[in-house]
């Protein structure tokens, strides 16, 4: 029996929940060099005697990976409280340049020439994490099945 007349309509509702980004990671995966006209997408940024730099087009596969704190805002006692944490990942493929600095002599056998800088200069500018929602933790259900099984093997 309900104690409510049936004319009575509940309204949608909804929750703000505010969030804000922890520790942010991009792990790469794997990548590939991009190919143009039969060769790879390569341009000479800087040529000097001892030092070399070069631009080249690849593209990236990397998983980015965050984890977020969740605020709600407490409007009695006017602060946020804190609900906890939560974590999200994400698989992306993107084009992206990148800038290699060689030094050592380009006359010289490849062996003699060292790496000195490795630096993504156009990437990933964001990516969509989807929804995220409040880690409740594990079930505690499992834990307590196992103890009524302890207790009643124990019982025989």
């Amino acid at each position: 029996m309900s104690l409510l007349p049936r004319s009575v309509t509940f309204p949608p509702a909804s929750l703000v929940i505010r969030y804000e980004v922890d520790t942010s990671e991009l792990k790469l995966e794997e990548f590939s060099f991009v190919e143009q006209a039969g060769g790879f997408a390569v341009t000479i940024v800087r040529l000097e005697a001892e030092e070399t730099a070069i631009q080249v087009d690849v593209e990236i596969t990397a998983t980015a990976a965050v984890d977020f704190s969740l605020y709600a805002w407490d409007s009695i006692d006017r602060e946020e409280i804190g609900l906890g944490t939560t974590s999200a990942s994400t698989e992306e493929t993107f084009p992206a340049s990148i800038l290699i600095t060689f030094l050592g002599p380009l006359a010289g056998p490849p062996e003699e020439l060292d790496i000195e800088n490795v630096e993504v200069v156009e990437g990933l500018g964001s990516a969509n994490m989807g929804e995220i929602e409040m880690d409740y933790g594990e079930d505690d259900r499992d834990d307590y099945d196992q103890l009524q099984l302890a207790l009643t093997a124990a019982a025989v």
